[in-house]
């Protein structure tokens, strides 16, 4: 008995720490009520990764709230188009994963090098092509 008394104190243990873990993430992740701003420049590596796949996983809550977050510059060109598209691309620590979040410069200022670091800010809005749908940051611009 006493085994599974010192068995139930130890699972107890992991279950509120990882219960504060999981609450500790949330909140720096969330915006506070009435504010409509997200800051992920923060957070380390992994929890950004994990909050902008959050944000892309469930877009519907964020829109409309100024998003800002931290990563490398890219971009990429629709061969049929000719449109241009911006990415802030969010790796996670080991750098073997990444989260892109495209985004539009408020104003149309000289975007910077591919693989640049930077910080971007801006509108989290839903836009239509066609019957898809996609998320983007608009009215965005680059801090550093």
């Amino acid at each position: 008995n006493k085994y599974m008394n010192k068995r139930k104190i130890i699972l107890s243990i992991i279950l509120a720490t990882f219960m504060l873990f999981l609450t500790a993430c949330n909140s720096s992740t969330s915006s506070k009520k009435g504010d409509s701003s997200i800051d992920l420049t923060e957070l380390n590596s992994n929890a950004t990764y994990a909050a902008v796949f959050d944000i892309m996983s469930s877009p519907k809550e964020k829109i409309g709230k100024k998003i800002k977050v931290k990563g490398y510059f890219a971009k990429g060109d629709d061969g049929k188009s000719g449109e241009t598209y911006y990415f802030c691309i969010i790796p996670d620590a080991m750098k073997c994963c990444e989260q892109g979040m495209e985004f539009r410069l408020k104003d149309e200022a000289d975007y910077p090098s591919e693989g640049d670091e930077i910080v971007v800010e801006g509108i989290f809005k839903e836009h239509k092509d066609g019957k898809n749908k996609f998320y983007r940051l608009d009215e965005a611009k680059i801090i550093t």
